[in-house]
């Protein structure tokens, strides 16, 4: 069975760059897969973690290897509250619309997402440039605090970017 995130560059390599202090913090992270991220904030001092994927046999394999609290879920249908919610590698894969009803489903102090930027569509993924997701930010979610640099090399098409964002 193919599992992504065996195959990607781990969370602590792609958040290299975003000095982040996760201690004391409650964490979603949606679009998890089998939970790494949660593995990572965790051993950061993360308060909590919770994660959701759409596909149960990620989820059953996040449970079974790492003991997380994850759980299955269309995050187009959800609310999310913590300190921070994050999405690695997810928001390109959904449209424009579903893109906002997420965003604004997010009740959280901070945002951390990963996305690749560009305007490189070879078809994979929705393709969006920095000003659109600045734009979508500033209306569904709050305000852009920082944009970094991924620590991530497996996107050969477009350059892989950490937005940091507060809620207004």
């Amino acid at each position: 069975m193919y599992i992504y995130q065996d195959e990607v560059t781990l969370p602590k390599d792609k958040l290299k760059n975003l000095d982040f202090d996760w201690k004391g913090k409650s964490v979603i992270e949606l679009g998890a897969n089998i939970g790494k991220l949660g593995v990572y904030v965790l051993e950061q001092g993360a308060k909590n973690y919770k994660g959701y994927d759409i596909d149960s046999s990620m989820v059953q394999i996040g449970i079974e290897r790492y003991s997380l609290d994850l759980e299955q879920m269309d995050i187009t249908k959800g609310e999310f509250e913590a300190d921070v919610v994050v999405a690695m590698a997810l928001f390109h894969h959904l449209k424009e619309k579903d893109l906002i009803k997420v965003m604004e489903s997010i009740h959280s102090k901070e945002l951390v997402f990963e996305v690749p930027v560009g305007s490189n569509d070879v078809g994979l993924y929705n393709t969006r440039t920095l000003e659109k997701y600045t734009k979508l930010i500033e209306k569904c979610y709050g305000e852009i605090v920082e944009v970094i640099e991924s620590g991530a090399t497996n996107d050969p098409y477009n350059k892989r970017t950490i937005f940091y964002c507060r809620k207004k």
